[in-house]
């Protein structure tokens, strides 16, 4: 079959051929790397380019690219499956004593217990309501998790700078809260209650956070640190085992002790329940709209669940490649786009957003883009503007980053462009970047 794309196209071509390079204006623009591309779904026509074809780091616009990935090979529908089984025997004369472990398959679910879902209960509070309904009163084995994830916890492409704050939590085999809590260093109060954790508390001019990948030792910097109402959020390094102690203490709220004692894996096992997640169009949207990682991980690696991330990355690339996408000079490196290393150009991007606005999850891709002025992380983006809600866009911005990427919508949300502005290495503030693309978006769009 003979592969079309918007960029090789006819009429495309000819736009991009001759569509002039267009400028933001900003302070030492001559020294930036800055990637512009506007382009006509319907028509191909170029409205601006500026080294569209030049791999630039595309920060937290990657979960864009991994969101596409997930919907086309999961389906909108797709949802994450926890089993939690009884592993052993029923005492027959004894009903309430279970001589045996309960194990829970996990499924590296990024959701259990998430504040971005409002659940009834706690994953922890609907296992000990289950056992309490079979009557169970006494468990002789263990709590057992059982975990498949290959190479587990952060990319070793991320940063150590951040892997101890929430926003650099890893992805585990199984995941819960978040994969954080949060700590008052004065009292040593930490919620979830995390019990192995161990921190020393140093004053500082501000707040910082130092832990090694995987250890369970805590530095916590600043300013007051005396002070019982200052806390900081954190990652959980071993998300497994702080679960099993918050599920022994449901248990024992419950009147239901687990005693510990040597594992039956040989033993019957018995359904418990089953945990689903919300449908991935949901937890695409909440990603999408929050900017959640650790989300952005968990999808990467649900294309390959029995695979590693490499393996993941592979998969992605081969589906866009195979709908005439060219993947050769980008660099993949996880879900997120939390590693510094990842290379993606304007022009590949908006290729996979005129592919996703005429795919059948089309309404679910566009919908997870929060809206400009309006939601999520580009809330605060051309709220003054005529602009405003008229644009569906995913940002991105680490230090001398900051990147928008999305798609310009009709009066009925339908997209009838790709946009896409990547910065990178940009000498003026922050605030006065933000503002110049505001004024393009603007002269781009004058109505």
């Amino acid at each position: 079959m003979l592969r079309t794309s918007i960029l090789t196209g006819a009429l495309a071509l000819c736009a991009l051929i001759s569509a002039a390079k267009d400028t933001l204006g900003i302070k030492g623009e001559e020294a930036a790397s800055i990637g512009l591309y506007v382009v006509e779904l319907n028509t191909g026509r170029v409205l601006s380019e500026n080294d569209s074809r030049k791999a630039l780091v595309p920060a937290s616009v990657m979960k864009s690219v991994t969101a596409a990935t997930a919907l086309e090979l999961l389906g909108p529908d797709f949802r994450f499956a926890t089993q939690v089984t009884l592993r052993g025997t029923r005492d027959t004369a004894n009903p309430a004593l279970f001589r045996g472990d309960i194990v829970i398959e996990s499924s590296a679910d990024p959701t259990i217990n998430s504040e971005l879902f409002d659940g009834a209960k706690t994953f922890q509070a609907e296992i000990a309501d289950a056992l309490a309904a079979k009557g169970l009163r006494r468990i002789t084995g263990q709590i057992i998790i059982s975990q498949t994830l290959k190479d587990p916890g952060c990319p070793l492409e991320w940063q150590l700078d951040d892997t101890a704050w929430a926003y650099g939590a890893g992805l585990f085999g199984f995941n819960f809260n978040d994969n954080t809590f949060r700590l008052w260093p004065a009292t040593g109060k930490t919620s979830p209650k995390i019990p192995y954790i161990r921190y020393s508390v140093h004053r500082s001019d501000g707040t910082n956070l130092v832990r090694g990948i995987g250890s369970d030792s805590l530095a916590v910097y600043g300013l007051n640190p005396a002070n019982a109402k200052w806390s900081v959020r954190s990652t959980i390094p071993d998300p497994a085992r702080a679960f099993v102690s918050l599920l022994k203490a449901a248990l024992a709220d419950r009147s239901i002790r687990v005693e510990g004692g040597k594992p039956s894996p040989d033993a019957p096992a018995t359904p418990l329940l089953t945990h689903r997640s919300e449908p991935l169009a949901a937890i695409v949207k909440e990603m999408m709209h929050e900017s959640h990682n650790l989300y952005a991980e968990a999808l990467l690696r649900a294309i390959a669940p029995a695979d590693t991330r490499e393996a993941a990355i592979k998969r992605e690339k081969r589906l866009w490649a195979d709908r005439g996408l060219s993947t050769s000079l980008t660099t993949i490196l996880d879900g997120s786009g939390l590693a510094r290393g990842n290379r993606l150009s304007p022009a590949f991007l908006a290729d996979i957003f005129a592919r996703m606005a005429k795919s059948a999850n089309a309404q679910a891709y566009v919908a997870s883009f929060p809206r400009a002025g309006e939601s999520g992380t580009v809330a605060s983006l051309l709220k003054k503007s005529r602009l405003k809600g008229s644009l569906a866009l995913k940002s991105g911005s680490m230090n001398g980053v900051q990147c928008f990427a999305g798609y310009r919508l009709d009066a009925n949300s339908r997209p009838t462009h790709a946009v896409v502005i990547l910065v990178n290495g940009f000498y003026c503030s922050r605030t006065q970047l933000r503002t110049a693309i505001e004024n393009y978006l603007e002269r781009i769009f004058p109505e």
